[in-house]
């Protein structure tokens, strides 16, 4: 995905990002990886997949996120309420791609890259 991204539009990289974020709780990375009662650690296969995730998926979307504007982020964050928020916030993949969201958005905010009015 890193080589792909850069040979994309920007309409492309957001319908990705829309994509991956909508889909969050239904990918593997997330939906498999809570850990049951009695369990102390995860699978190993479990374990790469994240790590591969992690890798592969999430460094483009985060070059994304570093550049992208409020109405994008706004957009991402209503769409991720519409997720299993409380299966995603248990996830390592989940809350790297929350703190990524809200991260950009205290940029944005203090950074004075949107003036009162648009913020709210």
């Amino acid at each position: 995905m890193p080589r792909v991204f850069r040979h994309i539009t920007l309409e492309q990289r957001t319908t990705i990002l829309t994509m991956v974020v909508l889909h969050l709780d239904q990918l593997d990375v997330v939906r498999n990886v809570m850990v049951m009662p009695g369990e102390s650690i995860l699978r190993v296969t479990i374990r790469e997949s994240i790590e591969l995730f992690s890798m592969s998926v999430m460094p483009p979307l985060l070059a994304y996120l570093t550049k992208a504007r409020l109405d994008i982020v706004s957009g991402i964050l209503g769409l991720i309420l519409n997720t299993n928020i409380d299966t995603v916030a248990r996830t390592r993949i989940g809350v790297s791609i929350l703190t990524i969201i809200l991260s950009r958005a205290e940029l944005i905010k203090y950074t004075g890259e949107v003036d009162d009015h648009e913020w709210k």
